[in-house]
Formats: structure tokens, C-alpha cells, sequence
């Protein structure tokens, strides 16, 4: 979907790169690399596999994409592009739109045409209005994620989870549930 989406906007803005990176997505993956040739992309799509910098990439872009097709609950990078100031155009799976919000856009999955249209709305806003709807998007991501209540969460889900299986493992004779046992 993505590479679909990013020939259809080249066909538009001759200017535009693509940034594509996680593992397998380097130019030894023949599939990948045969569609990039495909598809008249070679020279401004970048492969770059794998990467322990990705903040500093995610930093560098002017809109970041997550296309997925399914299976994705609450991806974490949606997140972690809106920290780092930009805004993102994402596909409708899981809680991406939730996450996103109205600070970028959301598209329906496998649709190339909607995500080319989206991308090339952000592209007309402008720089200026751009980087303000990656101001919000970073103040949103931090309002509503901050990582000391999302650690709060995950130890009280912990905890509630410990508690029913020491319930299920040793129920009282009443039924109720047992006293607390020590980790």
C-alpha cells in the first residue's frame, strides 16, 4: 500500500522521497527491491533496514505513515513519531486513529489512492501548518500518554492479573479470594 500510494503521488510531486525502514526493509529483500523498480520509485525511495537511530529519522520527516493491514492494537511508533513533532497520515487498524486523532489523518487500510490523496493534503498545508500540526500532535501524544501513568496502568493490570491467577491457583474455602502471596 504504501509504495502503491508513493507512485501515485510521484506522479504529482517528482520531489517527493520515501523513507521506508525496519527489518527486511533493505534492498536485500528482493521482493521489495523488485517492486521499488516496479513501480519508478528507485531513485527516491530509501531502504534503510533496520536502524537503532529511528527518533532521529522519525525527527528528519515531514509526515510519517503506518500502513498497516491488520493487526495492530496500539502501535507504539504512531506515538513515538507524534513525540517527535510530526504529523502522521495512518491507516485505520487497531487504535491508530484513536491515537492520531485530528492531529493528522487516518485512511482506510489497503487503499493506496486514499493514502496518496491524504499525503498530498498534508503536502498542500504547507510547511508552516505542517509543523504546527506536528506541535500538536506532539502535545497530545504527551498529554495523553504520559509515561508515568501509562507505567501506573500497566502495574495495576499486572497486579490485578497476579491476583486472579493466585485466585484461580488457590481459592479460599469460601470462595473468596485468598490473601496476597509474596513474589
Amino acid at each position: 500500500t504504501f509504495l502503491r500510494a508513493a507512485a501515485l503521488l510521484s506522479q504529482t510531486y517528482k520531489q517527493a522521497h520515501f523513507l521506508l525502514v525496519g527489518r527486511g526493509v533493505d534492498y536485500h529483500n528482493p521482493a521489495l527491491r523488485e517492486l521499488v523498480n516496479e513501480l519508478g520509485l528507485a531513485e527516491r525511495t530509501r531502504l534503510a533496514g533496520e536502524r537503532d537511530d529511528v527518533p532521529r529519522l522519525m525527527a528528519a520527516l515531514d509526515v510519517f505513515s503506518l500502513t498497516s493491514s491488520y493487526g495492530e492494537s496500539f502501535p507504539n511508533v504512531i506515538g513515538e513519531a507524534m513525540a517527535c513533532g510530526v504529523p502522521c497520515v495512518v491507516t485505520d487498524v487497531g487504535d491508530s486513529q484513536w491515537i492520531v486523532g485530528d492531529t493528522g489523518q487516518t485512511v482506510p487500510p489497503r487503499d493506496p489512492e486514499a493514502l496518496a490523496l491524504a499525503w498530498r493534503e498534508m503536502i498542500e498545508r504547507g510547511t508552516q501548518a505542517r509543523n504546527a500540526l506536528g506541535r500538536e500532535a506532539r502535545s497530545s501524544v504527551v498529554e495523553r500518554f504520559p509515561l508515568k501513568a501509562i507505567v501506573t496502568r500497566y502495574e495495576a493490570l499486572y497486579e490485578r492479573l497476579y491476583a486472579q491467577k493466585t485466585a484461580e491457583q488457590f481459592p479460599s474455602e469460601s470462595g473468596e479470594i485468598a490473601g496476597s502471596r509474596a513474589l
